[in-house]
């Protein structure tokens, strides 16, 4: 059982104890670590981050695990601030297909990070109204 298992399991036990959800946040490469997620009862994972910036698609997530767990994420801030909307968008929609395909827990579409500047750019708030464009037509 990899080293954090033995400090979080006690952590997700406890909540489930008090009647709570235990969601566990790990940005990055989840692939390896699924498996050990999953047995500590997690509740729910935040971030599924697609390739690059993570190693697993969300489409296998959702088959392998989304029974047991809520996934969230699957759009990255740094596509919210610099494709071009029709891909961006091209993304949600995958995103939503992927996140909701089967039975499963749920699926939360939401950025897996805040935006990195102060000011939004004039892309980068366009992006965000598609993202609710999307989800309002589906």
């Amino acid at each position: 059982m990899p080293y954090v298992c033995r400090c979080v399991r006690p952590m997700i036990e406890a909540i489930h104890r008090s009647g709570g959800y235990a969601r566990i946040h790990s940005h990055g490469n989840l692939k390896a670590i699924l498996d050990a997620i999953s047995s500590m009862g997690a509740d729910g994972l935040d971030p599924i981050e697609p390739p690059p910036q993570g190693d697993v698609e969300l489409g296998y997530v959702r088959g392998k695990y989304g029974k047991g767990m809520v996934l969230f994420g699957n759009l990255e801030a740094s596509d919210i601030e610099n494709l071009p909307t029709p891909q961006f968008a091209d993304k949600v929609k995958r995103a939503i297909a992927e996140g909701t395909a089967g039975s499963g827990r749920g699926f939360v579409l939401m950025p897996s990070a805040c935006p990195y500047g102060r000011e939004l750019s004039a892309l980068a708030m366009k992006n965000y109204e598609q993202i609710i464009e999307i989800v309002e037509h589906q």
